[in-house]
């Protein structure tokens, strides 16, 4: 999902302007999806946050992304700038649905520190995470890509949270058993480039 709200459309343009007779269809889901849908072989070629447990896919990291702890500029935190995990834990969180590689990736963190957040709000698009952290509802997990604009503007501010810097890889991904044809060749290389 966060690959489809802020990656896919340009790199893709950037594949089109290079190899114009290339066409495409564009599938946009969480992380479990696309994986499924690779084994079953209705996607040839992803690109994906997070990594897959799957023997029978090939994944391979092209592009860094760094994931932040954010709420909004009024939000009641009396400008904290810093905080703990356990801290954290005591505000409403808002978070991505069960599959999303972002929510995969904290539960793994908070897991690693025996700490437990209750979400408040479970979310399937960034865009809701987003509006309900704009609103005041809590403290989310978000990509930076995500909310640039924002933090340029003060409406969401970072919070840094002890010991705790998340950055993860998109990778591409595909079945261990699939003919790469030139077409997921230029695919691959645009990624690469980015």
């Amino acid at each position: 999902m966060t690959i489809g709200s802020t990656l896919i459309s340009p790199i893709l343009k950037k594949l089109k302007d290079k190899y114009q007779d290339i066409t495409f269809q564009v599938y946009i889901d969480n992380t479990n999806v696309i994986e499924e849908k690779l084994l079953n072989n209705t996607l040839d070629i992803a690109l994906v946050e997070g990594t897959s447990i799957n023997q029978d896919l090939i994944v391979e990291p092209v592009i860094k992304d760094r994931v932040v702890f954010v709420c909004a500029q009024d939000y009641p935190l009396n400008n904290v700038k810093v905080m703990s995990l356990t801290e954290l834990s005591l505000h409403p969180f808002i978070d991505r649905e069960q599959g999303s590689g972002t929510r995969n990736q904290l539960d793994e963190c908070l897991k690693n520190n025996n700490i437990f957040l209750e979400p408040a709000w479970q979310c399937h698009s960034w865009e809701s995470v987003k509006q309900a952290v704009l609103n005041g509802h809590g403290i989310a997990l978000m990509p930076m890509k995500i909310i640039e604009n924002e933090v340029i503007e003060k409406s969401i501010q970072v919070i840094n949270v002890n010991n705790i810097s998340i950055e993860r890889d998109f990778s591409i991904c595909y079945h261990k058993n699939k003919s790469i044809n030139k077409k997921m060749q230029a695919f691959i290389k645009t990624c690469k480039n980015y």
